[in-house]
């Protein structure tokens, strides 16, 4: 793949994710659900990334481990997939209990909190949520 499309696909990424924002509301299990019904975390980034020809497992631990790992902030790029613990610490694979993907300076996840998908800032974010890791899937 080679630079504009690398681009061009995290675009595409962000743009589908962002477009759920307020449309899709949260529940907390896991079975096999199909947007636009409701979703939760996991299988919400799963869906976009299969909308963009990538799969994702969907399974909340094994997505926290696909692609490679971004060490630094500075370094995180449009459609970098964002793990933390849960929202009250919790965890549940791997160490992580929550994820959402970055896009312009903001995180775009399903919210438990708020009930649906959200983009929030991604310093609002980080003060919500504990970071466990960053992943990059998109031309790693």
């Amino acid at each position: 793949m080679q630079i504009g499309e690398t681009i061009e696909l995290r675009r595409s990424v962000v743009g589908l994710a962002t477009s759920w924002v307020g449309l899709i509301h949260y529940v907390y299990r896991e079975e096999e659900v199909d947007i636009p019904r409701p979703v939760n975390w996991y299988l919400f980034t799963s869906w976009i990334f299969s909308q963009c020809s990538m799969v994702l497992p969907r399974d909340l631990g094994k997505q926290s481990w696909c692609g490679q790992g971004v060490e630094s902030r500075l370094e995180w790029a449009l459609a970098d997939l964002v793990f933390t613990k849960g929202s009250q610490g919790q965890e549940f694979t791997d160490g992580v209990g929550h994820v959402g993907i970055v896009g312009d300076d903001v995180v775009i996840h399903a919210s438990c909190k708020r009930g649906s998908v959200i983009a929030e800032p991604i310093d609002d974010f980080l003060s919500s949520y504990e970071l466990v890791r960053v992943r990059r899937v998109v031309n790693y």
